[in-house]
């Protein structure tokens, strides 16, 4: 046990640190996962006469999302800590995941097409409605109609020896329907 932890101690700090590369090749591999399951989903809607499902894409716009990893280092602090928290920041539609161990999670870390499909299974084998909202299901809200254009998928890894939880990821997976992207457009342009 030693041993590792003073492996641990030499591990450069940037073995953590997620660069917009590596977020952009979880999505890229999330978004193969989910089209799978969508195109799967309207294939079950056409036999039975039933309205399509969009496809959607990767949102490439990052100023649609605002602060989105102030949110995952606040759920990061709180989960070092063992604190209490709410894990949905309210202003999106979005999923959330967090791992947790007093091992090394830097396995999924260093392999972004494992770390999709991880968070892909995770949200998708969850009973609490996250793969309704992944396929856009009438279910998911029943009395609105939920479709949404774009999507993105944000996380962060982090390590810190001292806390009483050591290892933590957390995963957000965020939707934007055509209306948010409209008017974030809009505001953007007023304002220049």
């Amino acid at each position: 046990m030693n041993k590792l932890f003073l492996a641990l101690l030499v591990l450069p700090i940037s073995l953590l640190a997620q660069t917009e590369q590596q977020m952009d090749s979880v999505n890229y591999y999330f978004n193969i996962l989910l089209q799978r399951d969508r195109d799967s989903v309207n294939e079950y809607r056409y036999k039975n006469g039933l309205p399509l499902i969009n496809k959607v894409f990767v949102e490439p716009n990052r100023d649609l999302y605002v602060n989105p990893d102030e949110h995952i280092d606040y759920c990061i602090s709180k989960i070092h800590n063992s604190e209490e928290f709410f894990p949905h920041r309210g202003i999106y539609v979005e999923n959330f995941h967090s791992l947790v161990s007093l091992d090394n999670i830097t396995e999924y870390h260093q392999n972004p097409k494992k770390l999709a499909h991880y968070l892909f299974q995770r949200w998708k084998t969850s009973p609490k409605g996250h793969y309704l909202m992944m396929i856009s299901d009438p279910n998911f809200w029943p009395n609105t109609p939920f479709e949404y254009v774009s999507f993105v998928v944000r996380y962060k890894f982090s390590y810190n020896p001292s806390k009483r939880i050591p290892w933590v990821m957390v995963a957000t997976f965020t939707v934007f329907r055509e209306n948010e992207r409209v008017s974030t457009s809009n505001n953007k342009k007023r304002v220049r």
